[in-house]
């Protein structure tokens, strides 16, 4: 999923306290290293003091939800950028983008405004610096966090912030052999800013995930191999039940071949019935992992639910006739005199 949602175009680097004046000095240099995609924006700090008239102090005592989430959302540092478009991995769920001439407006991702207790309509105030400012809300934002994008919770509409105290916030997506090179330069020309590199940690992230991956694969083959044997032991332990069976089978006049599929049917049932509930199980158990533990949107491969009941019929049912195989070849008298 992370592979997928990440573009070819993703930034590389990240620069953090860039000053507006020292703008020109930085996108002179990252040209010169023949950086691509490069993105600046405005990031300023405030406090939270209020929502819809209510003190945040308030409102994180009734949010609390005994894990802190509301309660951090509402009183930590609140970070805002303003800009005239979103990018392409935000999408306006609800409301519309900048839709009110006459009043300072501010658009939350929805999660966020869900931590918060906001809604289309609410007006927040912000203390910056000591300068407090209302925003309306009159948009709601789901962001695609895995495109390592630059995003935010809180983006107010352009003009809304621009007297705050502010810094420069940039992204670049740049080749992997020039990245020393241009942290050399900027530790040169603008020293302050600080470069973060994204993709080397991004490409270490991949190495961990592909190793559980395979760690995770491994386990799954010894507990089917393991199952597998189980089943064989099973079978085989009912062997003399089996014979007794055969036998019966046979004083009727059922063939071998005859009664071999009718074992075949139900060992294929029995699996078939075990590989639906266990594979539906496990779907479950990792679309609740995905979407409510790591917070991804998971695509659901349903086509493996009949693919693994089909799977564990045919195993079951050579396995079974495999551990039957002698009930099969015994003679009825022998199995009915025992």
């Amino acid at each position: 999923r992370l592979d997928e949602a990440l573009p070819d175009d993703a930034p590389s680097l990240f620069f953090l306290d860039l000053q507006p004046g020292q703008r020109a000095d930085f996108e002179r240099i990252l040209a010169a290293e023949g950086a691509g995609s490069v993105r600046v924006v405005p990031l300023t700090s405030a406090r939270l003091r209020a929502l819809d008239g209510v003190d945040v102090d308030e409102l994180a005592e009734r949010r609390d939800d005994g894990r802190g989430r509301g309660r951090w959302a509402l009183t930590r540092e609140q970070r805002l950028t303003w800009q005239a478009e979103l990018g392409t991995d935000n999408r306006i769920v609800a409301g519309a983008l900048w839709s009110e001439p006459e009043t300072p407006e501010v658009s939350l991702e929805v999660d966020f405004a869900e931590d918060i207790g906001a809604e289309l309509g609410s007006v927040l105030r912000f203390d910056f610096s000591g300068v407090p400012i209302e925003l309306t809300v009159t948009s709601l934002r789901e962001v695609e966090w895995e495109s390592f994008g630059i995003n935010f919770f809180l983006v107010a509409e352009p003009g809304a912030l621009d007297d705050a105290p502010h810094s420069l916030l940039a992204a670049a997506d740049v080749d992997p052999a020039r990245a020393q090179a241009v942290q050399d330069a900027l530790a040169a020309a603008v020293p302050n800013v600080t470069v973060i590199n994204v993709r080397a940690i991004l490409d270490k992230v991949a190495v961990v995930l592909d190793r559980s991956a395979i760690a995770v694969q491994g386990l799954g083959a010894f507990t089917v191999i393991v199952g597998l044997a189980i089943l064989a032991g099973v079978a085989a332990l009912g062997a003399l039940r089996r014979a007794r069976e055969a036998a019966l089978w046979k004083v009727l006049g059922v063939t071998r071949a005859g009664i071999a599929r009718l074992f075949a049917l139900e060992f294929a049932l029995v699996g078939l019935v075990a590989g639906l509930l266990g594979s539906l199980g496990a779907t479950l158990l990792a679309w609740a992992f995905f979407e409510h533990v790591l917070e991804l949107e998971s695509s659901i491969p349903w086509w493996t639910l009949p693919a693994s009941g089909a799977a564990t019929a045919l195993l079951a049912a050579l396995f079974g006739l495999t551990a039957c195989a002698r009930a099969l070849t015994v003679r009825p008298i022998e199995s009915l005199r025992g």
